[in-house]
């Protein structure tokens, strides 16, 4: 068995293997081959480098039970600790690592034998949050001036809930994914927040390139900065041209990017939370306001209102910033172009936010808060609207009354028209004719309703108060049954909350949803056969389901006795009304 480890080493990733037995680098990349589709390791080298592992007993500990010797170390004896031992490592390309970490997410095997230890699976895990930037196109392109000269680079812009979850993967970072060094001296002390962020431009800067590659046969670029675009597509980045021009694009690349950098290194995030008036203040003309906060990076709970980055030093020393006016200054005005307010509250001197009415509220709820999101602002949103409390939204209910089922069950069937009595409601609270009226004269799409703030269009009100207006209060019993079964979920825009049921309506329903039981029948004459107990039951629930006309899906495992209930169910339809054809396909 081998364990296939990986480790950050010089920004590029190294895997190595650790097994029971003696492992050589050849047999590993043949492994890693034979087991991820698409890698070629063929003249891939190998490098000897130090790995500091947990060592006692002067071996180094198994990180797995399945790789314990067949004699155990003492049980007895000095506390582990860490230790240099040689290990052959394989340095992967960018490319390489893409495919290998692809192969290993969400898995616990590569292949028989060759297992992914949790290093590995963790490196898996910041390949699938570089993929996730790519996707949202959360980078920048850039230079940087390496040995070999300068190269293009696609660099991540990490914000908002990005920055908070690079926070959270670099606290989770198990100790082995920094575990090599090249020196026998001092273990590796690189920080877990720097390994990581080698490995998510490493990862991303591959993944964008190869999104849009530029071949082999494109024409030769004009200008250092028509290199530059090319290498950004190109299969390493190297940029062919002379350095001195190239360094002018360089500063010219950086000075494009400050707003952008200046932003995320702040230790804040500009945050916009809205907040809803209370009874008093709904009188007034505009009484919803929209703040300007200040958000900690490190700690997301510090929010600190923008009038004391304005007024005083109390921001300043809570984030440790000389510049914070600077920065949220900048915020701002790039939240502007997400939120036209936002531009409008510029010209006081000392913005903190804008009052806004009601129509202003329900459109920073339904388009600037996702735009401000996805810009990299936080955003804080109503409880009732985000979900977190109950969201209410106008719905309405039917209350159906029928007789009562005789033991027969003669009588009644599905077609049979049932008294229906609709409600329009708001959560479990039937309203009112008057209310109903009341909220179509106020044409808001934000409304307080009881004491609870509620989103409603005018065509949701429409249509509860047409429902008033319905002089036909009957519907076939079928109708209903599908609407409580969930096959119909709204009368035009309004949802359906649910069916309320009395008489054989309602015993039926309680039967189907399992909340009372069915009757079970003996089996029919003419089976020669014993039916066990729960196939008994199951012939039941057929024949329960065939009185009503409904169809059934039996979910027996193979073997349980399918036919011998469906058999039951046929016998039973022949005594009850002679024999009649059935089509068994």
């Amino acid at each position: 068995m081998i364990l296939v480890h990986g480790a950050l080493v010089r920004q590029g990733l190294h895997v190595w293997g650790e097994s029971d037995q003696d492992l050589s680098p050849r047999e590993l990349s043949a492994a890693l081959a034979g087991a991820v589709p698409g890698l070629t390791m063929d003249g891939v080298g190998r490098e000897r480098l130090v790995a500091w592992l947990p060592t006692a007993h002067r071996r180094p500990l198994p990180s797995s039970p399945l790789l314990e010797t067949a004699v155990p170390p003492p049980r007895r004896g000095p506390a582990p600790r860490l230790a240099p031992w040689d290990v052959s490592t394989i340095p992967l390309t960018a490319a390489q690592a893409v495919l290998v970490l692809g192969s290993a997410a969400g898995r616990d095997t590569l292949a028989p034998g060759l297992v992914v230890s949790k290093d590995l699976a963790f490196w898996a895990l910041v390949l699938r949050f570089a993929g996730a930037l790519a996707l949202r196109q959360r980078f920048l392109p850039g230079m940087i001036e390496a040995d070999e000269g300068w190269r293009a680079r696609w660099t991540p812009v990490l914000d908002g809930g990005d920055a908070q979850r690079r926070v959270r993967l670099a606290k989770a970072m198990p100790g082995a994914c920094r575990a090599l060094a090249h020196a026998r001296d001092r273990p590796p002390d690189v920080p877990a927040v720097e390994a990581l962020d080698a490995a998510v431009a490493m990862l991303l800067d591959e993944l964008v390139r190869t999104a849009a590659p530029i071949g082999p046969g494109a024409p030769t670029p004009e200008s250092a900065h028509e290199a530059w675009l090319r290498a950004l597509g190109g299969p390493d980045g190297l940029i062919d041209w002379d350095p001195a021009e190239l360094a002018r694009v360089a500063a010219a690349v950086r000075d494009w990017r400050r707003p952008v950098a200046a932003a995320t290194d702040a230790p804040f995030r500009l945050c916009f939370r809205l907040e809803e008036p209370t009874a008093e203040e709904d009188r007034g003309p505009k009484p919803w306001s929209v703040r300007y906060l200040l958000q900690g990076r490190r700690d997301p709970s510090l929010l600190i209102p923008a009038e004391k980055a304005w007024h005083g030093r109390t921001a300043e020393r809570l984030l440790g910033d000389p510049a914070v006016r600077e920065h949220l200054l900048a915020s701002l005005g790039q939240a502007a172009g997400a939120c036209p307010p936002v531009e409008e509250s510029l010209h006081d001197p000392a913005p903190a936010g804008y009052a806004t009415d009601a129509r202003g509220a329900h459109v920073f709820l339904t388009e600037s808060a996702a735009a401000l999101e996805q810009a990299g602002f936080g955003v804080l949103l109503p409880a009732w609207w985000t979900g977190k409390g109950t969201r209410l939204r106008l719905g309405v209910r039917a209350q159906v009354r029928s007789p009562k089922m005789k033991e027969s069950g003669a009588g009644v069937g599905l077609e049979e028209l049932v008294h229906v009595d609709w409600q329009v409601v708001l959560g479990d609270q039937a309203l009112t004719l008057a209310e109903l009226q009341a909220l179509a004269r106020m044409k808001e799409p934000l409304v307080r309703v009881r004491g609870q703030w509620v989103h409603m269009t005018a065509k949701e009100i429409h249509a509860a108060l047409d429902l008033w207006r319905r002089k036909e209060k009957t519907a076939p019993a079928r109708d209903l049954l599908r609407i409580a079964l969930g096959a119909v979920t709204a009368l035009g825009p309004l949802p359906i909350e649910g069916v309320q049921a009395t008489g054989w309506v309602g015993e039926v329903l309680a039967r189907l949803e399992g909340h009372a039981g069915f009757q079970e029948l003996p089996p029919p004459a003419g089976l020669e056969a014993t039916l066990r107990p729960y196939q008994q039951r199951g012939y039941s629930w057929l024949a329960f389901l065939r009185r009503w006309g409904l169809g059934a899906c039996l979910a027996d495992d193979m073997g349980l006795g399918k036919t011998v209930q469906t058999l039951s169910l046929l016998l039973g339809e022949q005594a009850a009304n002679g024999k009649r054809p059935a089509l068994v396909i």
